[in-house]
């Protein structure tokens, strides 16, 4: 490829914009149809795709270094050659970073084991301080805690004993009867609820007044 400016960062043209725009507007002309955009996608995906191979065919086969080498099949392969000392370098630069990256991964790991081995001694020295706390509980101590559970149980009697004698009063005939009168009072005017409730406790005056004056005969 002629175009050094499009693909050799060396070259003295390879920043400047205008040249670089020129060389893909001739290369555009040998594509009708094409979109420059489109045209610079599969240059990147040749280059990259090249890169890989050459990535492979530095690495033997059984990993020794006098080993059989990788061969490349791919049909463009000697097509791109020409670019082999532009991405050598960077080749070289990715297996250096995976190497370090094996490297940081290896050294995590062992942190790793270290920081859980710390964590389960720091685990077995708190259970121990503990169970030791526990043991230093007095009898003072247990004895509080009684009379604790005993003031519950004593208040969840005494709430019981309340509910069972509501449960009774609202079991008698009176209870009831009251209540039927309930939806019928509540219709009521405010002015008749009040004249209501007068002659409610006329009426109940009476009949407790009649009950303290009135003697009681035993007949047979």
């Amino acid at each position: 490829m002629n175009r050094p400016a499009i693909w050799c960062s060396t070259n003295a043209q390879y920043k400047n914009k205008n040249v670089v725009r020129k060389k893909w507007d001739e290369i555009l002309k040998l594509f009708p149809g094409s979109k420059v955009v489109d045209l610079k996608k599969k240059w990147k995906n040749l280059r990259d795709h090249y890169r890989k191979e050459l990535k492979r065919c530095s690495v033997s086969r059984s990993g020794d270094p006098d080993g059989e080498r990788y061969e490349s099949s791919w049909k463009y392969f000697h097509n791109m050659s020409f670019t082999k000392d532009e991405l050598i370098p960077v080749a070289s630069e990715v297996n250096v970073k995976e190497e370090e990256k094996d490297s940081e991964d290896d050294n995590s790991a062992s942190a790793e084991e270290d920081y859980t081995e710390t964590n389960v001694e720091s685990k077995k020295e708190q259970d121990t301080e503990q169970i030791g706390n526990e043991r230093k509980r007095t009898a003072q101590d247990l004895r509080q805690e009684y009379l604790e559970i005993e003031k519950k149980k004593l208040k969840l009697l005494e709430s019981e004993t309340q509910r069972h004698s509501t449960d009774d009063i609202s079991k008698s005939q009176d209870y009831h009867f009251l209540m039927s009168l309930l939806p019928e009072i509540e219709k009521l005017p405010l002015v008749n609820k009040f004249r209501l409730r007068n002659r409610f406790n006329d009426v109940l005056l009476e009949e407790l007044h009649s009950i303290v004056i009135t003697p009681h005969y035993q007949t047979d």
